[in-house]
């Protein structure tokens, strides 16, 4: 997916709001989907987790620089449109 949102787009916006639970293999795939986001010059913004869906995240090095935590989508959108990641 990355390979076609780089082409056109800075920013990708991954919603957590729904996921009441991470597990270690989730967050080993939201950490290669951010670190291949950032080679690509993509800013991932993740919306809506829990602390405990964070705290696994930040665990496996899903933090910043490489993922901007937000608490809505619409704040997400609001900053990357505003051209910091649009």
């Amino acid at each position: 997916a990355l390979e076609r949102i780089a082409d056109g787009h800075r920013s990708l916006i991954v919603d957590f709001s729904a996921v009441p639970f991470l597990d270690s293999t989730g967050a080993n795939t939201m950490q290669g989907v951010v670190e291949k986001a950032a080679r690509r010059r993509v800013r991932v913004y993740i919306t809506g987790a829990s602390a405990s869906v964070r705290r696994v995240l930040t665990a496996h090095a899903v933090r910043e620089p490489l993922a901007i935590y937000r608490p809505t989508i619409a704040d997400a959108m609001a900053e990357a449109h505003a051209g910091n990641g649009s």
